[in-house]
Protein backbone atom coordinates (compact mmCIF):
# COMPACT_ATOMS: atom_id res chain seq x y z
CA UNK A 1 0.00 0.00 0.00
CA UNK A 2 1.58 3.50 -1.29
CA UNK A 3 0.63 7.01 0.68
CA UNK A 4 -2.21 8.82 -0.75
CA UNK A 5 -1.38 11.67 -3.56
CA UNK A 6 -2.95 14.31 -2.83
CA UNK A 7 -5.25 16.89 -5.74
CA UNK A 8 -1.62 18.75 -5.92
CA UNK A 9 0.58 16.02 -6.86
CA UNK A 10 2.28 16.30 -3.79
CA UNK A 11 2.43 13.07 -1.40
CA UNK A 12 1.78 13.82 2.74
CA UNK A 13 4.25 12.34 5.15
CA UNK A 14 2.86 9.19 6.60
CA UNK A 15 3.15 8.51 10.33
CA UNK A 16 6.41 7.61 11.03
CA UNK A 17 8.07 9.67 8.98
CA UNK A 18 6.38 12.50 10.89
CA UNK A 19 7.09 11.03 14.06
CA UNK A 20 10.90 10.33 13.04
CA UNK A 21 11.40 14.31 11.86
CA UNK A 22 9.59 15.24 15.05
CA UNK A 23 12.24 13.38 17.10
CA UNK A 24 14.83 14.62 15.11
CA UNK A 25 13.71 18.40 15.57
CA UNK A 26 13.27 18.29 19.19
CA UNK A 27 16.39 16.46 20.18
CA UNK A 28 17.70 19.49 18.48
CA UNK A 29 15.50 22.30 19.66
CA UNK A 30 13.98 20.66 22.75
CA UNK A 31 12.75 24.41 24.23
CA UNK A 32 10.75 24.92 20.91
CA UNK A 33 7.17 23.25 20.27
CA UNK A 34 7.23 21.83 17.07
CA UNK A 35 4.42 20.12 14.71
CA UNK A 36 3.34 19.17 11.46
CA UNK A 37 0.12 20.49 10.04
CA UNK A 38 -1.96 17.71 8.54
CA UNK A 39 -4.19 20.00 6.90
CA UNK A 40 -2.13 22.72 6.08
CA UNK A 41 0.50 19.96 4.88
CA UNK A 42 3.47 22.50 6.47
CA UNK A 43 5.88 22.05 9.48
CA UNK A 44 5.21 24.78 12.35
CA UNK A 45 7.06 25.62 15.01
CA UNK A 46 6.66 27.95 18.20
CA UNK A 47 10.18 29.50 19.15
CA UNK A 48 11.29 32.37 22.17
CA UNK A 49 13.91 34.12 19.84
CA UNK A 50 14.68 38.01 19.82
CA UNK A 51 12.89 38.58 23.54
CA UNK A 52 9.34 36.86 22.06
CA UNK A 53 7.42 34.19 20.86
CA UNK A 54 7.54 34.00 16.76
CA UNK A 55 5.75 31.14 14.94
CA UNK A 56 7.31 29.35 11.73
CA UNK A 57 6.29 27.61 9.48
CA UNK A 58 8.12 25.56 6.63
CA UNK A 59 7.43 22.81 3.71
CA UNK A 60 10.02 20.42 5.44
CA UNK A 61 11.83 19.58 8.31
CA UNK A 62 15.37 21.07 7.08
CA UNK A 63 13.96 24.21 6.51
CA UNK A 64 11.83 24.14 9.23
CA UNK A 65 15.53 23.81 10.90
CA UNK A 66 17.29 26.58 8.62
CA UNK A 67 14.11 29.15 9.77
CA UNK A 68 14.51 28.20 12.92
CA UNK A 69 18.33 29.11 13.53
CA UNK A 70 17.37 32.14 11.43
CA UNK A 71 14.87 33.26 13.67
CA UNK A 72 17.53 32.74 16.74
CA UNK A 73 20.17 34.96 14.80
CA UNK A 74 17.61 37.77 14.60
Amino acid sequence: MTAPTLVDGLTPPVGTEVASAASMLGRRFPSAVMWFGAFTRRWWALVWAGGRWQLIDAAGPEELTGAIINAHRR
